[in-house]
Parts: structure tokens; C-alpha cells; sequence
């Protein structure tokens, strides 16, 4: 392990190196896993505790020297080197770009007004429980009118001394602006342009992407050691949008989707569906068949294909609560099934009662977070609940936008947001580590599959 690797090595260069993969590491585990109780080792409790400090300061760049120094005199004989500490809180520091001015450009009326006001919601409250001395000045733009393009928008929040936007949320507008190359602040939208490539180095996507949920569920299953999957997805352009994702990773992994069925969205009745799904009306046929040949009635009892180990269901939580009583009555109760946070509401009901036994990833924000933002929330915003997802997109937006540089500077850099782990790709989009939760008498109960620290092998480099 790394962390006892550290009495073999001999030069300091040797032990810098091996530092910076336990730092990495330790950047990819979530914040309800990183976690120093019960941790016997004192070198990986300081490592966990020194993770602690820097994220509790991600948001407070000018903080975060003192709480290094405070670790540091709490662990004096700890073997991480000045030059190392030295090197993370200038990480932080040059690559944190605080703004005087933030323009938040959303749909404040029409068809996406509930979901902007949640956003706007959630940006509003970060600012607030943000606790610096100067905080920037937050501007709204309206993007809902028609006769005022996007251009003429961010052109205005330009000259109004805007610099960050965050915005805007509507694709048409995304698309174009990863063609265009001139744009002079850098932009934050709040959903992702079809195609991954974008121009312009100012221009950062951000969302809620069910594709990246459905990949971490295909890698979830092939952990569990799934091979072969029936795919059952709504049938709509989101529904095969999720289904081309699980099936491209779960496939780049080693697994076999077998069988897809698309059921429709405006029905409560899955059963032709299903029959399709698991050959049932094959073993229908056979059962007429043999009762034709032989010329009595047999007792039957249907028989569906045993070649999958698992289901992979895309689905809101209505159709979820119909689709899962069905499975089982079509003898397939026995087989796991995953899912995206789609099937959960982010709130308790008794309804999900007839989810029992389903795997879905969710966010911090939904399935762990007790913060004082998600309290404000439930006490402020109740109100909103539906929309809950939506209002921890506008805190995490907020507190991103100022530490974009970070993120894209180094590959192992991650931001410890409500939405999830948060990470950069080589164009510019934000993508989510996501929780997992499995029903357990109708609640989501949280699953630590974090592999705890102290057991990182040093010659894996999936784990370092």
C-alpha cells in the first residue's frame, strides 16, 4: 500500500512521487467515505484529515494557508514535506480567480421558469453561506425573450463588468456557442452542447448529464461482476440517449447487452414489454403448442431466458414503481437491477416501497449531504422539493465557476460538490462522480464502495 510504501523508498524524489498518488487518490473519494474515525494508521489519518481541510476551504481560498498550518502543527511527525503543502496551497491559490462581478444568465420566465428559479435558487444561497469578507456582485439576466439573443446578453454582462457567466441553460444556445472562438469571459453553462468539441478555451460545460450517470452504472455492474444485461429504457430520445451510453461502457468493459426493449411512457402496463424482454412469449408459444400436440390442458408455469445477470432500467420513479412489481411478477424478481437517480425523487415516500432492492447512483446533495445549504433548503425552498437536484446545480455552479482554472490545470483536481466529485475533461466539461444507494423498506440507504485509502495498492494504477 502507499502509505507503507513510504519506509522502502530511498530518494525524495521517489517519496514526492508516491505523495502526489496518494493525493490523487484521495481527490477521488468522496466526501462521506474520507473519513479518519476508525482509521488505525496515524500516516493515512493525517492524509485523510490534510484531504479534510483543503475541500473544507475550496470555496475560501484565502483561508486555506491557515488551515494548512493548523494541520501541520496538529501532525508534526507526519512524513508528507513542506515542499509538498507548500506546492497544494499554491495550487489553490494561483489557480482560485475570484471575480468582482458574476452574470447569471437563465430563463426567468416560460417553459423553464421552476427550473431556473431553482438554479437561481441555489447560486443565491451559495453566495450567501460563501462567508468571505468581498464577495462578487451577482447579476440576472433574463434569456427568456426571444427578440434578445444570447450575444447581445453576454455582450451587455461584458460591459456591466461581468467576470464569469454562469448560463445559459438551453441547448440552442450551448451549441452555439461551442462554434463560436471569441468569447472574452469565460461562460459556465448549465447544460452540455452536442458535440463534445468546443472552440473557444473560455467556454465550460456543466449539467446534470444522465450519460455520465448511465456509464458509472455499467461500471458499478461490471464491478459487481455482471457480464451480460437486458437494457430496458423509455421509449424517447433520453431513453436511447441512456441506453447508448450504459451499452457503449458496459461493453468497453467486457459486457454483453443481450436484449433492449423500449417501453412507452404514456402506459402503466408493462407486460408486452417484459414477455419481449425475457422470451416469455416464446415459452408462451411452446406451451400452446405442446397442449395442441398433445390435446389436453397442462399445468405451465413460463420460463424466461437465464442468460442475463442483470437489468439495467432508465425511467422516472413513476415509471420505476410499475416497472419493478412487474418484473417480478414475470419471474424475473431475482435479477439485480440498476438504475440512474432518475427512479428516485429525492425525498421520501412511501410509494417507493415497490423499488425495493434497486441500485441507482445519486448525488451527495440527495443521498448524504446534511449541510447547512441543504437545511436552508428544506426550511426555505420546501416548496421546491421536486426540483431539489436542480437548486444543488446552482450551488455547485456558483462555487465552481471561480475555481475552473484548478480543475482544468491538473488531471487528478477534483471539487467536492453537492452534484458529486467533480472533474474536467480534456474539453472542457464538468463531469460527476455520483453516490450509490440501494432500496431497503421503500428509503435509499447510502453504499460505501469507496476502496478505503490505507488499502491502495501502489502497482494499481486504476487506484493511485
Amino acid at each position: 500500500i502507499r502509505v507503507e510504501l513510504e519506509k522502502y523508498l530511498q530518494t525524495d524524489e521517489e517519496k514526492a512521487e508516491n505523495h502526489e498518488a496518494i493525493w490523487a487518490a484521495l481527490q477521488r473519494t468522496p466526501d462521506v467515505s474520507l473519513r479518519p474515525t476508525g482509521v488505525d494508521n496515524k500516516v493515512t489519518r493525517g492524509w485523510i484529515e490534510l484531504a479534510q481541510e483543503l475541500r473544507s476551504t475550496q470555496t475560501n481560498a484565502a483561508a486555506m494557508q491557515d488551515r494548512i498550518l493548523d494541520w501541520a502543527t496538529r501532525n508534526p511527525d507526519h512524513p508528507v514535506s513542506d515542499q509538498f503543502l507548500g506546492t497544494l496551497v499554491d495550487e489553490y491559490r494561483f489557480t482560485y480567480t475570484p471575480a468582482q462581478s458574476i452574470a447569471v444568465m437563465l430563463p426567468m420566465q416560460g417553459r423553464y421558469k421552476n427550473v431556473a428559479d431553482a438554479i437561481q435558487a441555489g447560486i443565491v444561497t451559495a453566495w450567501y453561506e460563501q462567508g468571505a469578507i468581498e464577495k462578487p456582485l451577482l447579476r440576472f439576466y433574463d434569456t427568456s425573450d426571444e427578440n434578445v439573443s444570447f450575444d447581445e446578453l453576454y455582450q451587455q454582462a461584458i460591459m456591466d463588468g461581468a467576470g464569469y457567466v454562469i448560463g445559459p441553460l438551453d441547448k440552442a444556445s450551448i451549441n452555439a456557442l461551442a462554434q463560436s472562438a471569441m468569447l472574452d469571459v469565460p461562460i459556465l453553462t448549465l447544460n452540455y452542447a452536442e458535440n463534445p468539441l468546443s472552440l473557444s478555451d473560455n467556454l465550460f460545460q456543466f449539467g446534470l448529464l444522465p450519460e455520465d450517470e448511465a456509464r458509472q452504472v455499467a461500471e458499478l455492474a461490471i464491478r459487481d461482476n455482471h457480464t451480460t444485461a437486458a437494457v430496458l429504457v423509455p421509449d424517447s430520445d433520453w431513453g436511447r440517449r441512456l441506453q447508448d451510453a450504459f451499452t457503449e461502457r458496459f461493453e468497453e468493459l467486457g459486457g454483453s447487452v443481450l436484449t433492449v426493449q423500449h417501453y412507452p411512457t404514456n402506459v402503466d402496463d408493462y407486460s408486452r414489454q417484459l414477455k419481449s424482454l425475457f422470451n416469455l412469449d416464446d415459452s408462451d408459444a411452446r406451451h400452446r403448442d405442446l397442449q395442441h400436440i398433445l390435446g389436453t390442458k397442462l399445468n405451465f408455469l413460463p420460463y424466461r431466458r437465464q442468460d442475463i445477470d442483470m437489468i439495467f432500467l432508465a425511467g422516472t420513479n413513476r415509471s420505476a414503481r410499475g416497472i419493478i412489481p412487474a418484473l417480478k411478477f414475470h419471474h424475473a424478481g431475482d435479477l439485480p437491477v440498476y438504475a440512474t437517480s432518475h427512479v428516485y425523487s429525492g425525498y421520501l415516500d412511501a410509494a417507493d416501497r415497490d423499488l425495493e432492492g434497486v441500485i441507482f447512483c445519486d448525488l451527495p446533495w440527495t443521498l448524504t449531504s446534511d449541510s447547512p445549504l441543504k437545511q436552508d433548503f428544506n426550511t426555505i425552498w420546501k416548496d421546491q422539493r421536486t426540483y431539489t437536484r436542480l437548486f444543488a446545480l446552482g450551488v455547485d455552479a456558483y462555487n465552481i465557476v471561480q475555481n475552473l482554472q484548478y480543475l482544468q490545470t491538473h488531471d487528478y483536481a477534483r471539487f467536492s460538490g453537492e452534484t458529486g466529485n467533480i472533474s474536467m475533461d480534456g474539453n472542457r466539461r464538468l463531469h460527476r462522480e455520483l453516490l450509490w444507494a440501494r432500496f431497503n423498506n421503500g428509503k435509499p440507504v447510502y453504499m460505501d464502495l469507496t476502496i478505503p485509502p490505507e488499502t491502495l495498492a501502489a502497482d494499481d494504477p486504476e487506484r493511485t
